[in-house]
């Protein structure tokens, strides 16, 4: 939670609905596997500014992350 809170928000927008990156919303990701999110969040965006994670986040915490993303389930208060 901190992880998304702190560093995911200083390019989606502190309420995660997008500024340098796209919005992490559940309806943004709506349609969009958790495998593939998670890829994303360990693998990063080639081209873009979104770094890969891998050498800090494991798979499952990346699929955690996706998950709770997907569900709209981080209290952004």
């Amino acid at each position: 939670r901190r992880l998304v809170l702190q560093d995911c928000s200083s390019c989606h927008g502190e309420r995660l609905t997008g500024a340098i990156g796209p919005p992490l919303t559940a309806q943004a990701l709506a349609g969009k596997t958790t495998s593939a999110i998670a890829t994303i969040i360990l693998e990063g965006r080639h081209a873009t500014p979104m770094p890969a994670w891998s050498r800090s986040l494991s798979e499952p915490e990346a699929t955690w992350i996706a998950e709770t993303l997907q569900q709209g389930a981080i209290d952004l208060r």
